[in-house]
């Protein structure tokens, strides 16, 4: 992944997190959020879920990495009817999760 397009997800994850963008589904997670979006297939989940490995809210669970205070991530994840929203924990931890992974990237960048 080279810099250009590290700049173009961080731009974007941030944008998810401060609700500058809008997925184009409410139930679409962080990687369908920006499948089809910036990319054209999910050449970048390896990278966020590398990313989010590291963010200290980390679920322990790759393909699942938002915690619920109520429910398992994998179960979290599957019944959620809108993953962004912000008057719920875990879309609060979502949008967190997107400005941590859009930090990561330009750390990375310099």
């Amino acid at each position: 992944m080279d810099n250009a397009f590290k700049i173009r997800l961080a731009d974007y994850c941030e944008g998810l997190a401060t609700g500058r963008v809008k997925p184009t589904n409410k139930k679409y997670g962080i990687c369908h959020a920006i499948y089809g979006s910036i990319v054209p297939g999910f050449v970048c989940v390896d990278k966020i879920q590398q990313l989010a490995a590291r963010w200290p809210k980390y679920s322990g669970v790759r393909r699942y990495p938002v915690p619920s205070p109520h429910a398992t991530p994998r179960y979290a994840y599957i019944r959620r009817c809108n993953m962004w929203d912000r008057r719920t924990q875990y879309g609060r931890n979502r949008r967190e999760l997107c400005q941590f992974i859009a930090d990561e990237l330009r750390k990375e960048v310099g």
